[in-house]
């Protein structure tokens, strides 16, 4: 028989379905997962209710499922249907595998993806391809095992098309290289909106071919209205968002594929970045898990006897006392509700490790004082390192770039502020001589508004501004008040003259001092709860003192609060607060003793939270204290007894340290060894989870994110250059906000983020937003031409893509679109197929 009669034989058998099917009612299809709808196609020929082939499909859906199996032979759509479909029940992409057995069985010859604004997985446009079987690498089976060496190589579904899509999914193969091959016309685009003219989507091309009258069917996930990511359900937008943007940005991912190897070298090495920065993140936040690996890395462990004999019996007290006070607590509802507000304190982030660059490769000539971060942004690594020898210098990245050696004497803190003018910062410093000096840190090439990056040592500049001298001995501390609006009003400094002085900013550009506050001893401590309230410690005082910088009349300041710093209530001094730190939302204070004792207060209240051990601070040791940035954890500078050598060349023990504490739990979940001698001072990043540490070792370490930013810097190294800098920041927010339990999220993931992600990224939409969806897609669905030979529904309920609570209301509107279009349907459902199939 010739191929011409061959054809007009197929076409009067499609002839003769076609006006049988035209008498009764539509059969509609309503399934759970997807890939039923083969089975359901094939029930439908064998009962000649639609044309055996030259088929047109609508395919409504948020995925192409374009896919084919890697496991299976593509003979066996012919051989052994109900294998194709256990298998496609049993592999995990198999509800996205259905519709080129369906090509390649003869079947379709026209599929048009519909597909909604989040769907990106293949580009727009019309693609004249081929579907046939070829050679290729077996996958995974479903339980995740190669499979045999001997069985290397399936001869699988295979299409022609080198869209990056297919080429991802092992799929894609050259034209010549296919057997029995279909031709399939492929077209995806967007729901054409009603001023918009349809494209000729149906027909198989040739002269008397007729599109009006070509047997077609209609296929609708609802996820297509509204569709979730089941691999993402427990990620916030935010986080997930600027990643998928990343997957779908990758260059190597824009238009069709011209070399399989390139594409799959890039894909490799892109999948790696991939999963390099969200490990490096990981690493940073989950703590617990990665606790046992620090430890043995660093080789550092607290051994019994490591803590003083005061701190064991001040824990034993502790614990007594709390017990007493339990009951008591349980029925306060301010204490209620502050445990309740450390509860939440979950999935925070911490410095974890040293950095491989940021600080000074040289020891100074005289010992660390005082170091302060000078920045103004996440990527940012200016420091100020104090000296013994009268000396202040901006360091970044192993350079120094100011130094201001004009100080009258010793430095023994720093503190800096923001400035109202572009390009400048000012610098706090406090001296052993009673000194207070107020400077001006200053790049003379700062455009208007920016922060330079220039690191040109002759156009940074230190700028005395103010010098003061209210205190009659050493001044060990002073703090800058947080800023209210671009600039800080004020600043406060505490010294060993038993006194504490705050300066504030009357009308006009500079400080002065508003009051003097006397104390029973050396005032130690203190920090800025907030803009206008300071909290301070003291020697010999059982209380924190707490100062309000807007008194009863203008200019005035007053103490406006005390809290018992003992659990019990008495006024027994057996202890000295010797730093304060205050949670980024000021609901909390820390104050670390002399004790090796770290007691966590609710703010403006006596009540004691939590008690910390495990940070070693003596009686006359130096600690600094600080939350992190998202309040979750502690860190607290840690001295260990120096060990003496016993061996000259012997490796010297890192015994300067810093602790870090879960405030939630009270655990000490990491130790950070720093410098061979104790921690003089630490300052944490303004805007992130980087630590930088001086000693009187003569070093300055820097510990936290180059690491990050590095790995950051090689995943967007796959993006166009033009693209990079739009999604540089959003991807450092979103991995800098992400929590432990995101991170192993995307982790997981992997390539699966790319999936779309309609209902969390974009909107949850209201009932009234998918109805005028249902409209729109009615509307678009009349204007087809004709009635479809058959109708699949596909819930994807199960799967988590269509939303629990959406999808009975998208059901009904379908089906009542459907009657409305197309008057009388034979409703069957997935549960009814096999009894279906049985009937003669």
């Amino acid at each position: 028989m010739s191929n011409a009669s061959a054809g007009s034989s197929c076409r009067a058998a499609a002839s003769e379905v076609e006006a049988k099917r035209r008498k009764g009612p539509l059969p509609v299809f309503v399934c759970e997962y997807h890939d039923e709808a083969l089975r359901f196609l094939h029930f439908c020929i064998r009962r000649r209710k639609i044309p055996f082939g030259d088929l047109a499909m609508v395919h409504l859906d948020a995925h192409p499922d374009l896919s084919a199996s890697t496991q299976l032979e593509a003979d066996r759509i012919y051989d052994n249907p109900p294998e194709v479909y256990a298998a496609l029940r049993e592999e995990d992409g198999g509800i996205a595998q259905w519709i080129l057995p369906a090509v390649y069985g003869g079947h379709l010859r026209n599929v048009w993806w519909v597909r909604p604004p989040g769907s990106q997985q293949i580009s727009d446009g019309t693609y004249r391809c081929h579907v046939g079987r070829g050679l290729g690498l077996r996958g995974k089976t479903a339980d995740g095992r190669e499979g045999d060496e001997d069985e290397a190589q399936v001869e699988g579904i295979k299409i022609s098309c080198p869209e990056p899509y297919f080429l991802e999914d092992g799929i894609y193969s050259p034209e010549k290289t296919l057997r029995c091959s279909q031709p399939l016309d492929l077209r995806v685009s967007l729901l054409p909106g009603e001023d918009q003219p349809l494209p000729v989507w149906r027909g198989t091309g040739e002269p008397n071919s007729s599109p009006e009258h070509h047997p077609w069917l209609l296929d609708v996930c609802l996820d297509y209205f509204a569709c979730e990511n089941p691999f993402l359900s427990q990620v916030r937008p935010k986080v997930a968002a600027p990643l998928a943007e990343i997957h779908f940005a990758a260059a190597f991912r824009q238009g069709p594929v011209l070399e399989q190897s390139d594409f799959d070298a890039q894909r490799s090495a892109f999948d790696a970045a991939y999963d390099e920065v969200v490990l490096q993140f990981l690493q940073e936040k989950e703590l617990f898990e990665t606790l046992l690996a620090m430890e043995g890395e660093t080789g550092v462990k607290y051994a019994e006897g490591d803590l003083p004999v005061a701190s064991i019996l001040q824990s034993s007290l502790d614990m007594f006392s709390a017990a007493d006070a339990a009951p008591a607590e349980r029925e306060d509802a301010d204490g209620k509700a502050a445990c309740e507000a450390l509860e939440v304190l979950r999935g925070g982030a911490c410095a974890t490790r040293q950095a491989e660059s940021g600080g000074l490769s040289d020891a100074f000539a005289a010992n660390v004082t005082a170091v302060c971060w000078a920045v103004r942004s996440f990527d940012e690594a200016h420091c100020i390192v104090a000296t013994a020898d009268r000396k202040l210098r901006l360091i970044s990245d192993h350079e120094v770039l100011a130094a201001f050696e004009d100080l009258p004497s010793p430095p023994l803190s720093l503190d800096v502020a923001a400035s109202e003018e572009a390009g400048l910062q000012k610098v706090l410093v406090t001296t052993m001589g009673g000194e207070t000096l107020l400077l001006k840190l200053r790049h003379s090439g700062t455009p208007s508004g920016g922060y330079p990056d220039s690191k040109d040592m002759g156009r940074w500049s230190f700028e005395l501004c103010q010098r003061f001298k209210d205190h009659q001995k050493q001044v060990t501390s002073g703090r800058f008040a947080p800023a209210r609006g671009a600039e800080s009003s004020y600043f406060i400094t505490i010294s060993r003259d038993h006194t504490a002085c705050v300066y504030g900013r009357p009308p006009g550009p500079h400080f002065a001092l508003l009051g003097s506050y006397s104390f029973v001893g050396e005032v130690t401590a203190c920090c800025w709860l907030d803009p206008l309230t300071a909290v301070l410690a003291a020697r010999n005082d059982h209380e924190l003192h707490y100062l309000e910088m807007e008194g009863p009349h203008a200019g005035e300041t007053q103490e406006v609060l005390r809290t018992n710093l003992n659990a019990l209530g008495d006024s027994v001094v057996s202890f000295a607060v010797l730093a304060l730190a205050a949670s980024p939302d000021g609901a909390f204070v820390a104050a670390c003793t002399d004790r090796s004792r770290v007691i966590l207060l609710q703010a403006r209240s006596p009540r004691q939270l939590r008690n910390f051990y495990g940070a070693a601070v003596g009686e006359y040791d130096m600690p600094t204290v600080a939350f992190s940035l998202d309040g979750c954890f502690l860190y607290v500078s840690s001295s260990l007894p120096q060990p003496a050598r016993r061996e000259e060349d012997e490796v010297k023990a890192l015994c300067g340290q810093v602790a870090i504490f879960e405030v939630r739990s009270g655990q000490l979940v990491l130790q950070l060894p720093c410098h061979e001698k104790s921690v003089r001072c630490f300052h944490r990043h303004p805007y992130s989870e980087m630590l930088v540490t001086g000693s009187f070792d003569k070093m300055v370490c820097p510990r936290g994110h180059q690491e990050l930013e590095q790995a950051m810097e090689r995943l967007l190294g796959f993006l166009p250059v033009a693209q990079q800098a739009l999604h540089r920041r959003a991807l450092r927010d979103a991995l800098v906000d992400a929590r432990g339990s995101e991170l192993r999220a995307l982790q997981e993931a992997g390539d699966m983020i790319s999936l779309p992600w309609l209902w969390h990224m974009s909107f949850r939409p209201s009932t009234t937003e998918l109805r005028e969806q249902l409209k729109a897609v009615e509307s678009f669905v009349a204007r087809l031409g004709g009635r479809p030979c058959a109708v699949t529904v596909a819930r994807s309920v199960t799967d988590g893509f269509c939303p629990m609570r959406c999808h009975c209301m998208l059901e009904a509107g379908v089906l009542e679109m459907l009657q409305r279009l197309f008057g009388e349907m034979d409703v069957m459902y997935g549960d009814e197929l096999d009894a279906k199939e049985q009937q003669p």
